[in-house]
């Protein structure tokens, strides 16, 4: 059997955070670019550094109300988290082909 280099990154948070650094808060049209901004760059901590959820949220906290900063950590990690796995799993369809 022949052995394939393994290209994959298999550590999701690596995959969520630069998700999040490019399209977390894409989805607030109402909000301004520096909101957006905060969220993106809070996201992406949430996964590099390991923090808790409370901790984003009060990041969150200099451009939004704690309601709207906890809708928004939960919502933005949760989506980070999906597209993280669906890139990985159409990375490893690739790699491996249609099992």
């Amino acid at each position: 059997m022949k052995s394939r280099k393994n290209s994959i990154d298999w550590n999701l948070p690596n995959v969520a955070a630069d998700w999040a650094k490019q399209h977390a808060g894409s989805t607030y049209y109402l909000f301004t670019q520096d909101q957006k901004k905060a969220i993106r760059d809070a996201i992406e901590k949430y996964y590099k550094m390991r923090l808790s959820i409370d901790e984003v949220e009060k990041l969150l906290l200099t451009d939004f109300d704690k309601d709207t900063a906890e809708r928004i950590a939960y919502t933005e990690i949760t989506r980070a988290s999906a597209n993280a796995a669906q890139i990985m799993g159409e990375q490893l369809q690739k790699e491996l082909g249609k099992v």
